[in-house]
């Protein structure tokens, strides 16, 4: 909605808060749009009877005390509101401490986002009673702030003290200064925590100890984990050979991030018996950055693997960015015919796209039909690889001649340094013209 030029921000809001619309179910105030503390005690009273707007976002706004206090007094008795994101980066453990009561006695919001609000382990209070109290809370995003393992330990302690089932299935950790300890706490009381179904903690310094004893809670448990990201975890190949062997046993794993932690060739091995004994398979496996894979043949054992998958067992999605891709790897990759998309950006592909040598027969141990294996990938991205521009300009004529290769595309990622964008740009437009659901990423 556009702010009046003569009222305040909030006015046509709260009149149709206030009026309890049933088409205004969402509100985000746009981080340019200020909101002075009469908005903010305006809104906290109009929304006080509201049921229909079910989502508010205020994130980044910075809220007074008798905001704070507004807004707290609020949640006892709101009950519309699903998804709350309130608070700027200032708003501290203190602030936290204002609205926990009003969230302790709301049965109404589900989801809470509370990234980036300069919390740190003081919080752990807060987080304690919120934990053990609310019967509505089944997400909650604390990513961004300083928390610390003491700070976790009282949302976990929270869950294990909650009177019934907790009803928590997302919990978002990036980037909260953890270390190993957090998940042994955890692993003490996983079985009050059996709801969660996505756990991201991504950006935390668990190491090589965390990621065993995590590996420990999804072999002990058999938990409900669907999604479970450790990019930037430092597990080293210690920590992701323990996840790799426990994956298996965690029937509903789904989504499993494992970039950018240093992972070597040795644990190659075990990531391949993972994806071999991962009932149900990967909608998505991310590998990204971890370039000592790639030693010894690592993406080409890898791809061996991929290809021998039942369709039950295959990988959807498959990201390999930054991991020592080469340009004979890619056929080999494509091979894998249940892939639907591959990322293999910012990989050294400088040597040239595997085209010419393939199409002469060259290289008999590619084929020349090694465009045409991989007949469900929708989405190849492979950006900032540094392959010759002819090589992309033949990529591009060849997908528009040939419509048996990768049928199924609809999105190509060739960006990249162009020298002759004149021509790129004539290239990018007959692609189209054969394939007008298809987009390109060039520049």
């Amino acid at each position: 909605m556009a702010w009046g030029k003569t009222e305040s921000a909030a006015t046509e809001w709260c009149k149709r808060i206030r009026a309890d619309d049933d088409t205004l179910t969402d509100l985000a105030v746009l981080p340019f749009r200020p909101l002075p503390e009469s908005d903010v005690l305006a809104l906290a009273t109009d929304l006080t009877d509201n049921t229909h707007l079910a989502s508010f976002n205020a994130s980044g706004k910075e809220l007074t005390v008798a905001g704070l206090n507004a807004m707290g007094e609020m949640l006892r008795v709101n009950r519309g509101i699903k998804s709350l994101a309130i608070g700027h980066a200032e708003l501290g453990d203190t602030g936290l401490a204002t609205l926990t009561p009003g969230l302790v006695a709301n049965t109404g919001v589900a989801h809470l986002d509370l990234s980036y609000k300069g919390l740190t382990e003081v919080a752990a209070g807060s987080l304690r009673e919120l934990a053990s109290a609310s019967t509505t809370l089944q997400t909650v995003v604390l990513s961004r702030n300083a928390l610390g393992d003491t700070g976790v330990a009282g949302l976990i302690e929270g869950c294990r003290d909650h009177p019934s089932a907790t009803a928590l299935s997302v919990l978002v950790l990036s980037e909260c200064a953890l270390t190993s300890a957090a998940v042994l706490n955890a692993a003490e009381c996983w079985a009050r925590l059996s709801s969660v179904t996505e756990l991201v903690l991504s950006s935390n310094a668990i190491g090589s100890i965390g990621g065993i004893a995590l590996g420990r809670i999804l072999q002990t448990h058999g938990c409900s984990l669907a999604v479970l990201e450790l990019n930037k975890c430092e597990l080293g190949s210690e920590g992701t050979n323990a996840i790799a062997e426990a994956a298996p046993s965690c029937d509903a794993l789904r989504r499993l991030h494992l970039g950018d932690n240093e992972v070597s060739a040795e644990s190659v091995e075990k990531l391949c018996g993972m994806i071999a004994d991962k009932a149900g398979g990967f909608v998505a496996l991310s590998l990204r950055n971890n370039p000592g894979i790639a030693d010894g043949g690592g993406i080409t054992r890898l791809a061996a693997e991929l290809t021998r998958l039942p369709a039950e067992n295959a990988v959807i999605s498959l990201n390999l960015s930054q991991c020592g891709v080469s340009p004979r790897d890619l056929p080999a990759l494509l091979a894998a015919t249940s892939l639907v998309e591959l990322h293999v950006n910012c990989n050294d592909l400088s040597a040239g796209l595997p085209l010419r040598a393939c199409q002469m027969g060259a290289d008999p141990a590619i084929g020349p039909d090694w465009l045409h294996r991989a007949s469900a990938l929708k989405v190849l991205d492979l950006s900032g690889g540094g392959f010759p521009e002819d090589d992309g300009l033949l990529l591009l004529d060849t997908l528009r001649s040939d419509l048996a290769a990768l049928p199924a595309l609809e999105m190509l990622g060739l960006g990249g340094e162009r020298d002759d964008r004149g021509k790129w740009q004539s290239a990018v437009d007959d692609f189209r013209m054969a394939r007008p659901t298809a987009l390109v990423a060039w520049e």
